[in-house]
């Protein structure tokens, strides 16, 4: 046997384990590629949903934004035709020094049955 021979039978055996190792390693490359994408497919799906959820929160704080500016609304409207307590302290003045509910009114600009109302009840807390 020649010594070149002699080398690459001694050598064959470590050719062989790294071409075993390669093997190897490229299937465990192509094993890591697949749970890399099934990792980011997953990532993906789960983006998704925190995104639907909130868009529908987004929404839902919308909705309940509406009901309140709709609540204040009809709240102002309803407080808008009120009297104020400047009002009734006049009314009942104006009653006490012995003008009758229905000129205390005509003189304020207020409705009749307000005046009265203002001196049922001062009537009823004097008592």
């Amino acid at each position: 046997m020649t010594t070149l021979a002699a080398i690459l039978l001694g050598a064959a055996p470590g050719y062989g384990a790294g071409i075993a190792a390669l093997v190897a390693a490229k299937k465990t490359a192509r094993r890591q590629a697949r749970a890399i994408e099934h990792l980011r497919e997953e990532l993906q799906i789960l983006l998704v949903q925190q995104q639907t959820e909130y868009r529908d929160g987004i929404g839902q704080m919308g909705e309940n934004l509406a009901q309140l500016q709709e609540g204040f609304r009809q709240t102002e409207e309803a407080l808008h035709g009120r009297l104020t307590s400047s009002q009734r302290a006049k009314a009942i003045e104006l009653m006490r020094s012995g003008l009758s509910p229905e000129k205390a009114a005509a003189s304020l600009a207020m409705s009749r049955s307000e005046t009265r109302l203002i001196a049922t009840v001062a009537r009823f807390c004097r008592l």
